[in-house]
């Protein structure tokens, strides 16, 4: 008998085998961090959400994948841009771990290379330029 349950922000399957269960790990979100602030200057406050999914294979697809979305105001809506930082990122070869916000935008780890990486600095991004600034 298999059961599909949601335990502590993952999807997990209970398998049950005689008088005793197993729990197996199928996929499910790091812990969700929220950073608050006016990324298009308009005045409000804007959000910008980061995850890292995971699936519990034993293989390496989801290795370093933080997603982001921008939840941007638009006069009395808000919007979600998932493409932004993505198109930002895709200029260079490797990943970019946010760390935080702060006056001028985002900033956070960049590291290149395989699972251990070969090159890592600390970057900075300027949402409103999109310009990227790296220190090693």
């Amino acid at each position: 008998m298999k059961q599909v349950y949601i335990f502590q922000g993952s999807y997990v399957t209970l398998i049950q085998k005689k008088n005793t269960f197993r729990v197996e790990k199928k996929v499910g979100l790091s812990e969700i961090k929220f950073y608050y602030f006016d990324f298009n200057l308009d005045g409000k406050l804007d959000a910008l959400v980061t995850f890292n999914p995971y699936l519990c294979d034993g293989g390496l697809a989801l290795s370093n994948k933080e997603e982001k979305l921008l939840v941007l105001s638009k006069g009395l809506k808000y919007t979600v841009d998932d493409i932004s930082i993505k198109i930002i990122e895709r200029k260079y070869k490797g990943w970019f771990i946010i760390k935080g916000v702060r006056n001028t935008g985002i900033y956070g780890i960049y590291a290149r290379g395989g699972r251990a990486p070969e090159y890592t600095a600390n970057y900075s991004l300027n949402y409103q330029s999109k310009k990227i600034t790296f220190k090693p």
